[in-house]
């Protein structure tokens, strides 16, 4: 049970795999978002130029604008998607391999005289590490499979790896059952 329960995690980790590196491709030709808002809060995930971007907006307004379902957006990705036009007026932000983390806010007046300013918060993640990561249960299980088979044509213990041509019936270091390899 164990094992179907790790191969069925494995599998699953598979696809998103491929689907990460899918929307990585898309990324550069594709600028896809998805906004919602809720309240003087306004939520945005986008997939633009290698990286996947959590946006949020907090507009301070004299009354809760009304309630909107989610929206989404895709267009063609440009030059202007890049991370330096995009989020100018920043007052931090943290980098590391791809990794972002920027604050910063729409200045007052930007948008109408007499606003106040509008602070917000983006991480950015690369496309890369999310493929990385999904990839690495799939790649553990396709090692355990090699190690496996090659345990099983050398006559190995499938558990431990002591050589069992002296007893091929039970492995006398730890004790697991083996079934004799099928004759071909």
């Amino acid at each position: 049970m164990k094992r179907k329960l790790l191969n069925l995690a494995a599998a699953l980790s598979l696809l998103f795999c491929i689907a990460s590196v899918v929307m990585w491709v898309r990324s550069y030709w594709r600028h896809d978002m998805r906004v919602e808002e809720h309240g003087w809060q306004t939520n945005s995930i986008a997939s633009v130029r290698g990286t996947i971007r959590f946006f949020r907006l907090w507009t301070p307004r004299q009354y809760a604008p009304a309630e909107r379902p989610p929206r989404w957006h895709s267009r063609a990705a440009s030059r202007s998607d890049a991370i330096d036009a995009w989020y100018q007026s920043r007052s931090s932000q943290w980098h590391a391999a791809g990794f972002e983390v920027i604050e910063g806010d729409y200045r007052e007046g930007a948008f109408f005289a007499g606003e106040p300013p509008y602070p917000y918060r983006v991480i950015v993640i690369p496309h890369w590490s999310l493929a990385l990561l999904t990839a690495l249960a799939p790649a553990r299980q396709l090692n355990a499979l090699r190690i496996s088979r090659r345990r099983r044509r050398r006559a190995l213990c499938p558990a431990c790896g002591y050589d069992l041509r002296a007893t091929p019936g039970r492995c006398p270091e730890c004790g697991t059952a083996v079934k004799p390899a099928p004759v071909t």
